[in-house]
């Protein structure tokens, strides 16, 4: 399956969640887009840098510059918000793990995918 259109299966599955594990991927997913938005603020300061913009000046629509900040925007915005995203749930999957209330690969699946294990799913024990 195509790993864009796995991300979206799986965050339409987030609605069936059990409350507990709902409420578990919504704290994950907060925490995550807040520290994905720090990634993202320091990868276009780094971009900013690599190419001598100083922030007290504006740049000019016609720059040769403006259409790698462009790009800079847009991949980095969602590169770092996955990125934050599957950190924290990379985190949580590990303590998960040793509190032995997941297996390696539904952590591995859970961080990278969101893919939640069946047993999460309303009406399941």
């Amino acid at each position: 399956m195509n790993p864009l259109r796995e991300l979206v299966a799986n965050a339409l599955a987030g609605y069936r969640l059990q409350a507990k594990y709902y409420a578990l991927a919504s704290c994950v997913g907060l925490a995550g887009v807040a520290i994905g938005l720090v990634i993202f603020w320091w990868l276009l300061n780094a971009v900013i840098q690599a190419f001598g913009i100083t922030l007290d000046t504006p740049v000019p629509f016609n720059s040769p510059v403006t259409p790698w900040m462009l790009l800079a925007f847009f991949v980095g915005f969602p590169v770092g918000v996955y990125l934050g995203c599957a950190l924290v749930a990379g985190l949580v999957g590990a303590v998960l793990v040793r509190l032995g209330q997941l297996s390696v690969s539904e952590a591995i699946w859970y961080a990278l995918l969101s893919r939640y294990p069946s047993r999460w799913m309303k009406g399941k024990r």
